[in-house]
């Protein structure tokens, strides 16, 4: 072998800084602060606690054939129509844009399936759609998407 010690033949690592990871990371924090400062992104759960409507609903394309009372109370949302069928309340997330809140949730029914909700709030007014599927064994899932519109209850 050479001549050279055993330290001195050894490869040594080179370490490689750049400023552009550190300098884009601190625009993404920045952004993110700004954008939740001014209440356009929010997940907070409790923002629509306390508001109840009354909504028609129907299939999608079809006119309205059932009343339902939509319910948001302590972090949950229910459907008073699909409460028979063993839906339970389901967590609800919100974002806010302009003068909007958008919630989505899942209920849920140990028998019945599962309803994906997704709609909007702009004063007295809600409206959005959710689907219902059920996953079945023996026969074709089922699944209907669904719409509703209706307004707070006073």
């Amino acid at each position: 072998m050479s001549g050279q010690p055993a330290e001195a033949r050894r490869p040594r690592a080179v370490k490689v800084t750049s400023g552009h990871s550190s300098v884009a990371f601190f625009v993404v924090i920045l952004v993110t602060a700004i954008l939740c400062i001014s209440g356009q992104v929010r997940a907070e759960s409790t923002l629509l606690d306390g508001k109840t409507f009354i909504a028609k609903t129907g299939m999608m394309g079809e006119e309205a054939v059932h009343e339902d009372i939509l319910v948001f109370r302590s972090g949950k949302f229910y459907s008073e129509a699909c409460s028979p069928w063993g839906f339970d309340g389901g967590d609800y997330t919100t974002r806010i844009e302009g003068d909007t809140v958008y919630f989505e949730t899942i209920t849920l029914s140990p028998k019945h399936g599962k309803m994906v909700w997704k709609g909007q709030v702009r004063g007295d007014a809600i409206d959005g759609t959710y689907i219902w599927t059920k996953e079945r064994w023996y026969w074709k899932n089922a699944r209907q998407d669904k719409w509703f519109k209706g307004s707070l209850k006073k």
